[in-house]
């Protein structure tokens, strides 16, 4: 779905993604009538879970690539890559309500990540 070798594609695929999962998690935060506010701080009112699900478990699976991680710290691009697929995992988290449907995440990402920098 995220091809590393079509850099122009996989940007335009990311920010599609992203611009998708603004207008899920925004859609249902930002409704005009009262009657659809009142739901929403009920509760009863929630994102496509299904959707954000599948976009968590897509990008967390594009992030752990062995490839991604590979020479990060020397590749502008991949940083690039990595830093649009991040901005992308924290708004699909946050129109996560229930955390006991997250995927799990095996390895962590933090073993990733370390490479990068400290952290």
């Amino acid at each position: 779905m995220f091809p590393l070798e079509k850099p122009y594609k996989l940007l335009y695929s990311i920010n599609s993604l992203i611009a998708c999962l603004r207008e899920e998690v925004l859609e249902v935060r930002t409704s005009g009538s009262w009657v659809e506010a009142l739901l929403i701080a009920c509760e009863q009112v929630n994102p496509n879970q299904e959707f954000i699900a599948h976009s968590i478990q897509t990008l967390v699976a594009f992030l752990t690539r062995p490839e991604m991680s590979e020479s990060l710290e020397d590749s502008p691009l991949k940083l690039l890559f990595a830093c649009n697929f991040v901005e992308c995992l924290q708004l699909a988290l946050t129109g996560r309500h229930t955390p006991s449907t997250f995927p799990s995440i095996s390895p962590p990402l933090t073993v990733y990540f370390s490479k990068i920098g400290p952290g």
